[in-house]
């Protein structure tokens, strides 16, 4: 079997709860979602067996006492067989997998979600992607249980009601999940950052309701790494 791969490298975290650590980034092409926010660009790929993603994983990871690999994206759950391969590969092997992703394909997160150790789930706002995904979310966090976070990204054009339904659902699942609260970063012209008035009113509304709220930027963009 062979994935859709459109790059492997080492680098910090940059969002999320485990900010600033190192990992080993596997980003595989493709999604099927159309986020307005998407920082990742159509990119080439390459079709890579799961013994060449390990080959270039092992070089990267090197002497790393507590290595951690990244399968990102793009939509890693899109090609969840290519997972369900790849991740007990990695566990064999002693790495840790930490799962990035939109948090709406629940079926494909049951073939992988018992090898994962962290998965950052994005809450997907329907202003942000063009329509509601409530229903698939909510069983997506269900599955993930303890070992998901949530990441809610904003733009100056968020509606409030959207971060307060946001709020209200993760307070009602049967395990809540720590929220970051992401600013977006304006890549593009039309796309703005929330205001710092935003940004504390929602802060201070999160907090409100759920235990454990942080508001954390992409900080490699601030750093100038990938």
């Amino acid at each position: 079997m062979r994935g859709r791969i459109s790059e492997i490298f080492a680098s910090l975290q940059g969002e999320g709860l485990h900010v600033g650590q190192r990992q080993v980034f596997v980003r595989f092409h493709g999604c099927p979602l159309h986020c307005i926010y998407c920082d990742t660009p159509a990119r080439s790929f390459r079709w890579m067996s799961c013994s060449r993603v390990m080959e270039k994983v092992r070089r990267l990871a090197g002497r790393d006492r507590d290595p951690w690999v990244s399968l990102t994206g793009g939509e890693p759950l899109d090609q969840a067989p290519f997972l369900a391969e790849l991740i007990p590969v990695l566990r064999r092997e002693g790495m840790r997998v930490y799962l990035e992703t939109g948090g709406t394909m629940f079926e494909e997160l049951k073939k992988v979600i018992r090898l994962c150790h962290v998965v950052s789930a994005d809450l997907k706002l329907p202003s942000g992607v063009g329509r509601t995904f409530w229903k698939e979310q909510r069983e997506f966090y269900r599955l993930a249980g303890r070992k998901a976070f949530a990441k809610m990204v904003l733009t100056g054009a968020t509606p409030d009601a959207e971060v307060e339904e946001g709020i209200r659902f993760l307070s009602r699942l049967p395990v809540v999940p720590p929220l970051v609260l992401q600013p977006v970063t304006p890549i593009r012209r039309a796309l703005r950052s929330p205001s710092a008035a935003q940004i504390a009113r929602w802060g201070r509304l999160a907090a409100s309701v759920l235990r454990d709220v942080r508001v954390i930027p992409q900080m490699h963009r601030l750093w100038g790494v990938r």
